[in-house]
């Protein structure tokens, strides 16, 4: 469940790990091209067009083949172009993921979204608001991948040069604590891993399969992109 507290701090968690409602026209808008292209590398240019363009080329280069004869050289190019469409498709996967890892940050901190969350899960929306969330700035992102990387907090505040000292470090980590945003256990503060989910654009929740694998990408690029930061 989302709690909505005050409006410097729209929003709440808690639950066993944070949870960021999204949806997919909103997605698309913020992340662009490699969202569409990850599900659909069709509808993408960096991969319609180049082979667009081998298929015309290597199209015509087999009619000439074929009326010189040599049809096992025909066989082998078609053989080199099908594992070269092959090899871009599966690069380009890769390379879309990296892109939606860098634009995750702007996921989070979207003034429309941020509204969003601020509304009980499940609560019928027919106006969207913008909100203010100043839970997503550079110093939080900061902490949130220190945890994730170190597994604890100590020596956090020798890292990220905007804390004077360990008390000012143990302050800021208490307010997400208190957020639900990382968590206190055995005496220290560890990471929380993020769920994002999709809703529809009422924020009813989408339950299909393709939501879910969304979901699955959403976390992975939100994981990746504080393994990098």
């Amino acid at each position: 469940m989302t709690y909505v507290i005050n409006n410097k701090y729209p929003l709440y968690f808690k639950m066993r790990m944070p949870t960021y409602r999204v949806t997919e026209k909103k997605l698309i808008e913020i992340i662009g091209e490699p969202w569409v292209g990850y599900f659909s590398r069709f509808k993408s240019k960096r991969f319609r067009d180049p082979l667009i363009i081998i298929l015309i080329s290597t199209t015509i280069s087999s009619i000439l083949l074929l009326i010189i004869g040599y049809y096992w050289v025909l066989i082998g190019l078609w053989l080199i172009i099908i594992l070269t469409c092959i090899t871009i498709y599966l690069l380009l996967k890769g390379q879309f993921l990296l892109e939606i890892a860098q634009e995750m940050r702007k996921v989070v901190s979207d003034p429309e979204l941020i509204w969003l969350n601020s509304q009980q899960a499940e609560d019928v929306v027919k106006h969207w608001g913008r909100g203010r969330g100043e839970i997503y700035n550079e110093k939080n992102l900061h902490i949130l991948a220190y945890l994730k990387k170190e597994g604890c907090s100590q020596g956090i505040y020798q890292v990220i040069t905007s804390f004077k000292n360990s008390n000012s470090a143990t302050i800021a980590l208490k307010r997400l604590s208190e957020k639900g945003l990382i968590k206190y256990e055995n005496g220290d503060f560890h990471y929380l891993p993020w769920e994002f989910k999709l809703v529809n654009e009422n924020n009813l929740f989408s339950k299909d399969k393709k939501s879910q694998k969304m979901e699955k990408v959403l976390n992975k690029a939100w994981e990746k992109m504080l393994e990098d930061y």
